[in-house]
This record gives structure tokens, sequence and C-alpha cells, in this order.
């Protein structure tokens, strides 16, 4: 397959109204994946196998696709993307190559049903590419089989003979989770992650309350400037600068879910309930848009008070956010002011 195929990401689609508990997905796996690492022999050595016949953590690049999924995965001067536009999530990439050092042979398949297995692999398996300085350095297939002898088989391309393969230190025997083609598996579950002294703007709106919206500022000495939504801007006296200085320090690394939930159909009909943007100083700009949950706890509470989606203009992209992590962002003009 052409390594610059039309990358197809997954949408939401309508669903039951109640909204569904994230299912177990990808991530369990790469969270047991800890147990793989080998403290006094390193992370990335290589084992008795012949599947990656070079240093892993060499790898720079790496592609999987199955059907319709597909990711690209790069390493840039600022740290590795999804699909060269989204940033990736670097500790599961970390654990992706120790996975790659530590796959061992459990049998050859035997002569009966090789043919069978071969098939299944190039027909139903994930394709993993696997990059050094651009160049392609290795091609697997991967496929966990529940039809004859349960477990996962494995397969260089251009070889005769796939293998039943396991990962050492996992207890399980389907490994196919380490080789995700959703991209949702792979990007950064930040919705937001800005350092203070890189913001240059955060503009909070309450759609049906602009009194208590607001924008802030930053001058280029370094002042920052607090005005309504209306432009007009808060006198330097009533202003506490060590209270903006310390909220915006509450972007750096918001943490949301992309996948794992449903939402009722004609949801974006709402209105929502606040818009965001944060902009740094080189001009990249996030942009939130958040809508209320509907409750589904029957307390006579018409939304749900723990969580709530944000649609992102990133994408766009749908993702859950819980209002613990996000509270300290949804302030309101005074709290700025001096009391």
């Amino acid at each position: 397959m052409d390594e610059e195929k039309t990358i197809q990401q997954a949408s939401l689609t309508a669903m039951p109204k109640r909204i569904l508990l994230p299912a177990i997905t990808f991530f369990t796996a790469i969270i047991a994946a800890l147990l793989l690492f080998d403290r006094e022999k390193g992370t990335l050595g290589r084992r008795d196998s012949d599947f990656i016949p070079f240093n892993a953590s060499l790898i720079d690049r790496f592609i999987i696709f199955q059907g319709n999924d597909s990711v690209i995965l790069e390493k840039t001067n600022s740290g590795w993307t999804v699909n060269k536009t989204l940033a990736a999530n670097e500790e599961l990439i970390e654990l992706f190559k120790a996975s790659l050092g530590r796959i061992e042979i459990v049998s050859p398949s035997s002569r009966a049903v090789r043919q069978q297995i071969t098939e299944m692999l190039y027909k139903e398996g994930s394709v993993v590419q696997l990059y050094v300085n651009d160049r392609l350095k290795s091609t697997l297939y991967v496929k966990y089989d529940t039809s004859g002898i349960r477990g996962t088989y494995m397969m260089r391309k251009g070889s005769r003979v796939p293998f039943m393969v396991r990962l050492t230190g996992y207890a399980a025997d389907d490994i196919t989770g380490f080789f995700s083609p959703r991209l949702n598996s792979w990007r950064s579950n930040l919705l937001i992650d800005c350092l203070s002294d890189s913001i240059s703007e955060v503009i909070l709106e309450y759609p049906g309350e602009e009194s208590e919206s607001f924008r802030i500022r930053k001058e280029s000495d370094g002042t920052l400037v607090l005005a309504g939504f209306d432009d007009h801007e808060v006198s330097p006296e009533q202003i506490d600068q060590q209270k903006i200085e310390d909220y915006l320090a509450f972007f750096a690394g918001i943490p949301c879910q992309y996948d794992g939930y449903s939402l009722p159909e004609g949801f974006f009909r709402q209105k929502p309930f606040a818009l965001l943007q944060v902009e740094d100083l080189n001009g990249r700009r996030n942009e939130v848009t958040a809508y209320r949950l509907p409750s589904s706890s029957g307390n006579g509470v018409s939304y749900d008070m723990d969580r709530f989606i944000a649609l992102t203009g990133n994408g766009p992209d749908t993702a859950m956010v819980y209002y613990s992590d996000m509270d300290p962002v949804f302030r309101r003009i005074d709290d700025f002011l001096k009391k």
C-alpha cells in the first residue's frame, strides 16, 4: 500500500442517547506493557527473533494500516506527530518500540495450516512498516487468530513462514493492541498544552453571559491586559496581575479522551456553554467549543455534572473532558479583579 494513502479518520455517529462509559481500549494493553521493561538489560534490547533485525530505538517513522484505518507516526524536530498534523503520545511510542524488541517466537506455523494463516495475515492482518532515516527497514503482518490454534501470528514481508509470537513478560496471547491502526490510539490525550510563558492571548466567551466573558492579552513587554468581551479594557489599577499569571499556568496539560464514548443524535444542535481560544507567541491557536452532556442520573439535574464534550478547531475533533480538569480554566472576569 502506498504510504501516502488517504488517511481516513473515524467520525462519531448517531448512537443511543445514553452516554456510554469508556470502553476497554488499546491503552489497557499499553499500560500492561510496562511489565515488559527489563531495568537491568534495557528496554530495547534485541531478542532471539528475526522480526526486528535492527535496533528498534532508531525507528523515526512507522506506518500501521488495516482495512480503512491507518496512522503515520513520524519523529520531527518538535516531537512525534500522528498523520502529520496531530501531536502523538510519546510515552506510547516508546512502549511500542520497546515491544518490538520483546517479540519472541513461540512456534512456526505447521505445514498443514501455513497457507491458510499466510492468507489470513495478508487479507485481514495489520501491516506495520518501520523506517529509519526515511528508509523502509521492515514490513510486518500481524493478526490474532481464534479459528485454529489461538494466538498472535506475525510474518515479515517476503517470508514464506508465519510464526506464532508473544511478548516477553506480557501474559496475554493477543498482542495486536500494540499495533493498532486507529488514530485515537496514538494521539496525545491533551486538549490544550500551552506553557504560560508561551501564551499571547486567551479569549473565553460564555454565550448568553457576555458580562462574564473576558480577553487576556500579553503585551510585548510582558504586561497582561484584561478586557471585557466588548473590548473595553480594565484599568491596570483594578487588575490582580498575579491572579492572571496563575491562571495562565492552568493551560499546561489539560487531559481529555478522544475515544470510548458515543453521543446522542443531533447533539451539536444545542447551544454551547463556553467558547475558548488560546493563542501562543508563534500564532498557533487552540479553539475549544464546550457542550453540556445530558444527564442520565435521573436526579433532576439537566446535564452531566462530571463531564462535557469539547469540539476543537484542530481537526475538528470531538473529545470528552472532565470538569475537574477544566474548571480552573472556566473563570469569570471578576476573578481577576482586586478585591
